[in-house]
């Protein structure tokens, strides 16, 4: 295993029964913490030859819980769309832009404004209004004629924002190298039969020309050639399909009509299957990591971590909402580092969320605990999906 990251004292707040004697410094605001970190007591002053994991917990802007931030740093994602307008979602539309009168105005005299989706809202809403009837009737024939409608589309559309709406928090979470950490990179490729696609206009087109190849053959071994053709092949075969897929069509016959024939001819169709590119999942990486207390400090801080990253994977309820709304869970970014430097020799990793942690309290295969109950052996694994999805320009850039 990679020589573990140690750390300073945990500067975190502790649960009631664990401020008390030598972690008591620690029992402080529950979200002004500076950094975590396992183990605690080795390496202290000594970065030479440590490899070690940073994540740096984001924190959505709407949070309630006061924190310490960390300014003038955004999420890697938010840098990344920055320097990247090609890229992606983020410039599908032009990002909570608040529309003027005047525009409103405009909008509203040119009446289709917004196109077809403003044109759908509008209409939707004057069909509701005009149910409700009486005097609302003719503010909702109004709105189903499309100026309000063709506003409320744009002004929609303008005001979609889709940059992330985070923090970052001054505290981090770092932990030793970890003997495995996956990265799993998916492409979807799927099957596309052209024989299907083509449907009736391939059935003729090829058909037609097949059996016209039977009939120059058969007229060429006529002629002496010593080409000799065979009805019975392509030829019949094309014809049987052609057959088969106009009986389909027809409705006369049932599903496997085409098929039948084509086996009479002793064939059978080629799908003409190919595979085409669809598109590419967003990368997900797994930490493995195994944990025991050599001391209470260190049964503190193992408790915070894995306290820090189940809180930061939760949401939050909005207050005031009465439980309608959540604020979505902490993004986190993730750096390695290799002598107190980010080791560029590893693959950068974009803003990831964590969909997924497992903690098994007893991961030496037993049920151990230390005489204040504390489990002997302890492993957790993280799993992050990014949020961004990689393309050759980004990858080139080393991630």
């Amino acid at each position: 295993m990679s020589t573990p990251l140690t750390l300073n004292s945990v500067s975190r707040n502790l649960d009631p029964n664990e401020a008390k004697g030598p972690l008591a410094i620690l029992a402080k605001n529950a979200f002004a913490s500076t950094d975590l970190r396992y183990p605690i007591n080795l390496g202290t002053n000594n970065f030479e030859g440590l490899h070690y994991v940073t994540f740096y917990v984001n924190v959505q802007e709407k949070s309630s819980y006061n924190i310490q931030e960390r300014t003038n740093i955004g999420p890697t994602a938010n840098q990344n769309r920055a320097n990247d307008a090609a890229a992606g979602v983020g410039q599908i539309a032009s990002g909570n832009q608040i529309i003027s009168d005047s525009t409103m105005g405009q909008l509203f005299a040119e009446g289709t404004a917004g196109g077809v989706f403003g044109a759908a809202i509008g209409g939707g809403a004057g069909a509701l209004a005009a149910e409700l009837g009486g005097p609302i009737a003719g503010v909702g024939a109004a709105i189903a004629g499309g100026a309000i409608g063709g506003l409320i589309g744009s002004t929609i559309v303008s005001s979609i924002d889709l940059s992330r709406k985070t923090k970052r928090l001054k505290s981090t979470i770092s932990m030793y190298m970890p003997d495995t950490i996956n990265q799993q990179i998916i492409h979807e490729y799927g099957e596309i039969s052209m024989t299907e696609a083509l449907g009736m206009v391939g059935a003729i087109g090829q058909g037609a020309a097949a059996v016209g190849s039977s009939i120059e053959g058969y007229i060429s071994s006529t002629l002496g050639s010593g080409a000799k053709a065979d009805l019975k092949g392509a030829g019949a075969g094309s014809l049987a399909e052609l057959a088969g897929t106009l009986a389909e069509k027809s409705g006369a016959f049932g599903g496997g009509i085409k098929e039948a024939l084509l086996f009479s001819a002793g064939l059978a169709q080629n799908p003409q299957v190919e595979i085409l590119y669809q598109k590419t999942g967003h990368r997900e990486f797994m930490f493995d990591f195994k944990m025991s207390a050599r001391s209470e400090a260190e049964a503190a801080a193992i408790r915070k971590i894995i306290k820090e990253f189940k809180f930061h994977s939760a949401p939050e309820l909005l207050k005031g909402s009465s439980g309608r709304f959540f604020i979505p869970p902490a993004e986190f970014d993730i750096k390695f580092f290799y002598n107190g430097k980010e080791n560029t020799n590893i693959h950068k990793i974009s803003s990831c969320v964590l969909v997924g942690i497992d903690v098994n309290y007893a991961a030496a295969g037993q049920w151990t605990t230390f005489a204040d109950g504390m489990p002997v052996d302890i492993s957790m694994q993280l799993r992050f999906k990014e949020l961004e999805l990689m393309h050759k320009g980004r990858i080139e850039e080393g991630y």
